[in-house]
């Protein structure tokens, strides 16, 4: 009951290491500002996670230079706040290991070209040190894409034709100078009807681009006279 607070010690309503360093200081009249994260635990074995934050109030201009007598203690509810942002990591991470489960390499993009997300095994594809995507350097992973297309001049035009058509999907077939035949799929990442981005995956098409090699040249000569 709110009567039942008068005259209670700020100490039983939220207590933790920071406040019981608090309230010493300021009982030897070292009383500055206190804001943090705390967790409350209250009747019945609940717990509430709240923001704590203490401020003194100012002195009457009569006490000009006298310590602050009285301070405001303010603690607001963050329960629903972190359930909600537990729930959204909760789902990263799950995105995560989907990511990581397929067998292709991906890349998830906004709409300004920035990157959102993407799986170890679009690092492998494109030979790039680890280094490099964990510095979450937009420029630089694109300029290691740029470089290693055996054609980047149709390269950087298809890049620009895909920005202006935001709706779009489509497939092309990337050949890079490690000598690998990568097949690229975009569409586009919509949200609530609109293009937010897009969705970029890649595949390694070399074995089976030798494969069929293969097969012509044995379709088309005769194996004991070339």
């Amino acid at each position: 009951p709110v009567a039942d607070l008068i005259g209670e010690a700020a100490l039983a309503l939220a207590v933790s290491p920071e406040d019981l360093a608090y309230w010493e200081a300021a009982s030897l009249g070292d009383a500055g500002a206190l804001q943090s994260d705390v967790l409350l635990a209250l009747p019945q074995g609940r717990c509430l996670q709240a923001r704590r934050s203490i401020r003194p109030l100012p002195t009457a201009p009569s006490a000009a230079g006298a310590a602050p007598t009285h301070a405001l203690v303010m603690l607001v509810d963050q329960t629903a706040e972190r359930r909600m942002e537990d729930e959204r990591e909760g789902l990263l991470a799950e995105l995560q290991a989907t990511l990581e489960a397929t067998a292709d390499g991906i890349l998830v993009t906004d709409a300004a070209g920035g990157i959102l997300a993407f799986n170890r095994r679009f690092g492998e594809l494109w030979g790039m040190p680890p280094d490099l995507l964990q510095q979450r350097d937009d420029a630089a992973v694109k300029a290691w894409m740029a470089r290693m297309a055996t054609e980047p001049e149709a390269y950087a035009q298809r890049l620009h034709a895909l920005d202006q058509a935001v709706l779009i999907s489509a497939n092309d077939r990337l050949v890079l100078h490690s000598g690998q035949v990568l097949e690229r799929v975009t569409r586009p990442l919509l949200r609530a009807g609109r293009a937010q981005g897009r969705v970029w995956s890649f595949r390694d098409l070399s074995e089976r681009v030798a494969a069929q090699e293969r097969i012509d040249i044995l379709t088309l000569h005769d194996s004991l006279t070339g």
